[in-house]
């Protein structure tokens, strides 16, 4: 899941690129599309900072310090960075 939502190349990053694609190349009245696109990215970027924090840290403190990791962290997590995708993939087919 992290490197869905956090690898340069994961899906979030695939449909990032599509929605900026279709703002720039849009053609809409005051920019209209490219203003949603760019506040769209902005605010996955703000989703996705603390999910992939959480995962991170979960991750590195079963690594290194042998934690177990936190079931009901993780699925929470899982569930949020699916929701972000789940968004992040249906405006990349909608615009």
């Amino acid at each position: 899941m992290l490197k869905k939502i956090d690898a340069p190349f994961g899906k979030l990053s695939e449909d990032a690129l599509k929605v900026s694609t279709a703002g720039i190349t849009s053609n809409t009245p005051a920019d209209a599309e490219y203003n949603l696109a760019e506040a769209l990215i902005a605010s996955w970027s703000a989703q996705r900072d603390p999910i992939a924090s959480a995962i991170k840290q979960q991750l590195e403190s079963a690594e290194f310090e042998g934690n177990s990791i936190d079931e009901v962290q993780a699925a929470s997590l899982i569930v949020r960075a699916n929701i972000l995708l789940g968004e992040a993939e249906f405006w990349s087919n909608e615009l």
